[in-house]
C-alpha cells in the first residue's frame, strides 16, 4: 500500500510539473517581459523628448542674454533705478511688519496686503523684459541688426518708465486684482507701498 501511494504521488508530481513549469522559468519569462516593456517605454519617452520644443533655443537664448545686458546698462535710467530701500521709504505711504526674522518675502507680502501676491525681483523683471524684446524682434519679417535694436529697445524702456529698476531687497508685488506694490526689506522690518505712490 505504501509503495502504491509513493508511485501515485510521484506520478501526480510529474504531471503537475509537465502542466505547470517550475516557478523559476516563469520568473525568467516575467523578467524578460518587464525588461522588454521597460525598453519600449524608454524609447517612447526619448521620442517624446525630441518632439518637445526647447524652452529657449540657441538663437533665442543668445538674444535674451544680450537683451538682459542692454537692459542692465540702462537700469539707472529706469523707474526707481538706483534707489535704495532707505531712499524709497522716505516717500510714499508704507505699511510695515516687524516680525522680520520669521517671515519670507511671500509671507510678508501676504500679511501686509491681506492677500497673496506674485513677487518679481530685478532678475525676473529683466528676463521677462528681455524675452518680450525677443518676441518683438522675432515677429519682424526683416530682422534688423541685434545690437542697435537692443540699444533702442532698452532706451524705450527707460523712456516709458514702466519697468522698475529694483535694487536688492526690493520686489514688485502684483495682486490677483493686478494692483502693483513695492515690497521692501530692511534689517528690522518688511514694508510695502503702492507702486503709484513712488512715481
Amino acid at each position: 500500500m505504501g509503495m502504491y501511494r509513493r508511485n501515485v504521488t510521484a506520478a501526480v508530481e510529474n504531471k503537475i510539473q509537465e502542466d505547470h513549469p517550475k516557478t523559476g522559468k516563469r520568473e525568467k519569462d516575467y523578467l524578460r517581459s518587464l525588461i522588454f516593456l521597460f525598453i519600449i517605454v524608454a524609447i517612447a519617452a526619448t521620442v517624446a523628448d525630441f518632439r518637445r520644443e526647447p524652452v529657449l533655443d540657441g538663437e533665442r537664448q543668445d538674444f535674451v542674454i544680450l537683451a538682459e545686458a542692454a537692459i542692465e546698462q540702462r537700469k539707472a535710467d529706469l523707474w526707481l533705478g538706483g534707489e535704495t530701500v532707505e531712499q524709497l521709504m522716505t516717500r510714499g505711504t508704507w505699511s510695515t511688519l516687524n516680525d522680520y526674522s520669521r517671515s519670507t518675502a511671500e509671507d510678508a507680502a501676504q500679511k501686509l496686503l491681506g492677500a497673496p501676491a506674485t513677487l518679481y525681483d530685478w532678475n525676473i523683471l529683466k528676463l521677462e523684459a528681455a524675452d518680450r524684446i525677443w518676441q518683438d524682434w522675432n515677429a519682424l519679417e526683416t530682422k534688423p541688426e541685434q545690437e542697435p535694436y537692443l540699444a533702442d529697445a532698452a532706451a524705450a524702456l527707460a523712456a516709458e518708465q514702466a519697468l522698475p529698476g529694483l535694487e536688492s531687497s526690493l520686489w514688485l508685488a502684483v495682486t490677483a486684482e493686478e494692483e502693483h506694490y513695492i515690497l521692501a526689506a530692511t534689517d528690522t522690518l518688511w514694508a510695502v507701498c503702492p507702486a503709484e505712490d513712488l512715481r
